[in-house]
């Protein structure tokens, strides 16, 4: 059945203007249609919830209801693409690619767009206006991809000051399982005591004109922006490595991959304080790879401090690190670790017979108590 122009009235509060069962399919494309407005009403669209094949298609008219637009309606079975309504359109009754609008004039409708992330119950159409109404400790909860590969195309956007900055407070934003694509810096997150979770990193290689990126980016940037700054990684995957701008981080169960011979999968800099406690750190894998790990020789106060984690090195383990700025208490490598980057009261093992990985193991010549480590530089608990 298609409506058109048609002005149809419930006369009774358990009746509806359109009613429908089996396998019907019925599109309103204009018309008015109401409920019999008393208190009991029950809405002006119903279907019956035990024909689900049932298809109501709103593309337009006018919908007068006393409490409620839809009732009983088995799920799927009623999609609105238009239309203006006396309630709500409730986000189960909106055609795909649609969520409820509210027009503003105590009438309502459906918009074109979706829903990219939500707090408690409530869904918001931008990361950035989920964040901003979370309360302080909430967790912030993806329910889409996010690409923000198109809002810049700067060699680091980061240093011309380009970046999108995603403050994410003391707040948790779990992914979801969900990815967030980026190319050369264009998304910097900072937060105190914050943490990501949950989901993917992914680096732009292709621009809507078929041209190529320059090979070569981080998939997760992190900045502190010279304030107390704190953000805890869980359960990531990420895609060219992890570049950390004067920030505390803690790093867990992340998979970590440079995506070029001269980016690393940790990359630190600044008044960095980095603990890695777990996860898969590799190179590109090419003849000239320059190792997991890096730290700036311009900003020796920077410190990685390793704990655990498998590191997967090509020709070294660590490339470009002021003395001391990078300090091996655990974990396993691919290639014997240097002296000068195991912890103090460590020394790097001899390569393991069975697995053929190397680690660190404790100095027993060292006065230092290896339950305590050098607690002047890596601290037992986290990294904040």
């Amino acid at each position: 059945v298609e409506i058109n122009t048609t002005t149809a009235t419930a006369t009774a509060s358990n009746f509806y203007a359109i009613w429908a069962e089996g396998d019907s399919n019925v599109t309103v494309n204009s018309g008015t249609f109401s409920d019999n407005g008393s208190s009991t009403a029950r809405g002006p669209i119903a279907t019956d919830t035990d024909t689900p094949e049932t298809l109501v298609t709103v593309k337009g008219g006018t919908f007068n209801a006393t409490n409620k637009v839809v009732n009983a309606a088995a799920p799927g079975s009623v999609k609105f693409e238009g239309g203006t309504c006396t309630k709500p359109v409730l986000e189960q009754y909106c055609a795909d690619g649609y969520i409820p609008e509210d027009n503003g004039d105590n009438t309502y409708g459906v918009k074109v767009g979706s829903y990219v992330a939500q707090v408690g119950s409530t869904k918001y159409e931008t990361l950035e206006e989920a964040l901003a109404a979370a309360p302080s400790g909430a967790t912030v909860k993806l329910l889409e991809d996010i690409d923000f590969s198109e809002v810049t195309t700067n060699r680091n956007a980061h240093d011309t000051d380009d970046e999108v900055k995603v403050d994410l407070k003391d707040l948790t934003l779990d992914m979801n399982g969900h990815t967030i694509t980026t190319v050369n810096a264009s998304v910097v997150f900072t937060g105190n005591g914050a943490t990501i979770e949950n989901g993917n990193f992914a680096l732009k290689h292709v621009k809507a004109d078929g041209t190529t990126y320059q090979a070569g980016s981080y998939g997760l940037c992190i900045d502190g922006y010279g304030v107390e700054n704190g953000i805890t990684l869980n359960d990531l995957t990420v895609e060219g490595g992890i570049n950390i701008w004067d920030a505390d981080v803690e790093i867990n169960d992340v998979t970590a991959t440079a995506t070029a011979s001269n980016f690393y999968a940790i990359w630190a800099e600044g008044n960095s304080n980095v603990t890695v406690n777990s996860g898969t750190f590799s190179d590109n894998g090419s003849t000239n790879a320059r190792g997991p790990i890096a730290t700036d020789t311009d900003t020796p106060e920077t410190l990685v401090t390793v704990k655990g984690g498998t590191f997967n090195a090509t020709k070294k383990i660590v490339n470009n690190a002021a003395p001391g700025s990078v300090q091996i208490a655990g974990g396993t490598f691919t290639m014997v670790v240097p002296e000068e980057y195991a912890a103090p009261g460590f020394v790097p093992s001899e390569q393991d017979s069975v697995t053929g990985l190397y680690t660190v193991v404790t100095d027993t010549s060292s006065p230092l108590n290896p339950l305590n480590v050098a607690a002047n530089s890596i601290d037992d608990g986290n990294a904040f």
